[in-house]
């Protein structure tokens, strides 16, 4: 299913900022990559960010022991070009499922210091 996340960031300095889904193991170069969403075989993987600054999304290969049952995996993520000094939100949900089926996203939204998350009849508002 979906998972939130909302990280509320403070730069000192310029840094490029990236934030990657959940982990899929693969076995060979038989996955994909449709825009946010990694898939292989049955499994997927997507991520979403809400935020004001401009993303990209791919994916990237774990690092050796991120995925401990299968030494080769992959994980969709977006990044941001190197981003100046100053204060940044960063919205977003992630999801993940063996199946093969795909759950509509929760709409986010911010608005000021608030955060809001839609997931079907669900309404959560966060103070950031």
């Amino acid at each position: 299913g979906w998972h939130a996340r909302i990280h509320k960031v403070t730069l000192s300095q310029r840094y490029k900022v990236c934030e990657g889904g959940f982990s899929i193991g693969v076995k060979n170069d038989a996955y994909k990559l449709l825009g946010n969403t990694a898939l292989y075989e049955n499994k997927v993987s997507k991520i979403e960010v809400t935020t004001d600054v401009p993303v990209k999304y791919s994916v990237l290969a774990s690092h050796p022991g991120m995925h401990l049952l299968c030494p080769q995996s992959i994980y969709p993520c977006y990044e941001t070009d190197v981003l100046d000094k100053g204060e940044y939100i960063f919205a977003c949900a992630v999801y993940f499922s063996t199946d093969g089926k795909e759950e509509p996203s929760p709409e986010i939204s911010i608005n000021g210091n608030k955060a809001t998350i839609k997931q079907k009849n669900t309404i959560k508002t966060v103070d950031l």
